[in-house]
């Protein structure tokens, strides 16, 4: 199964597609984070966990999260 099925699959489960490699839930996101390298970001999980978040999906990203009640500075 590649990962645009499981894009698609996992979305109505409350996952986000931050990175062409990496799905991740919601709800265990707990910051949005500079990155190690220059203007990246990354999506801070529980247990110390960090996933890059690809610059394409920065806002995506965001506007779901505000869509779920997140609020950004």
């Amino acid at each position: 199964m590649s990962m645009d099925e499981l894009d698609v699959i996992f979305s109505d489960y409350g996952f986000f597609r931050c990175h062409q490699s990496y799905l991740i839930p919601l709800d265990g996101i707990a910051a949005i984070v500079p990155g190690t390298y220059g203007q990246t970001y990354e999506a801070a999980l529980g247990g110390g966990i960090r996933v890059p978040v690809s610059r394409g999906r920065l806002t995506p990203l965001k506007e779901e999260l505000r869509r779920c009640g997140v609020r950004f500075i």
